[in-house]
């Protein structure tokens, strides 16, 4: 009894979950008349972090954004920018722990 309750502990420990892989993720470029740059997700899946690129961008542009940080809450997501330094605008969108980023640049 006791040697196969060993081998069903190692058993289950070869067959045991891997660790979680990063949820972290570079999604690319959305070109358009404000490009976004090198999206990246965290706990986000590319396609959601494009479009909830897209939906910042699309806010921007209707001047939806309030205050100098360009502040908009698209797709359930709460988006700001930083302060520039020199042309690249980094912005962040938070909603719990997930995140997006890319940037803009001015030219």
């Amino acid at each position: 009894m006791r040697l196969s309750c060993v081998a069903l502990c190692l058993l289950s420990l070869a067959f045991a979950a891997p660790a979680a892989a990063d949820s972290r993720q570079r999604c690319g470029t959305v070109s358009g008349a404000i490009a976004l740059y090198d999206i990246r997700t965290k706990d986000v899946s590319c396609k959601w972090a494009r479009k909830t690129a897209r939906a910042w961008r699309k806010a921007l542009l209707a001047d939806e954004c309030v205050d100098g940080r360009f502040r908009c809450d698209v797709r359930g997501y709460v988006c700001r920018a930083k302060p520039p330094a020199e042309v690249h605008y980094p912005v962040t969108c938070k909603k719990n722990a997930k995140r997006v980023r890319w940037e803009i640049h001015a030219d």
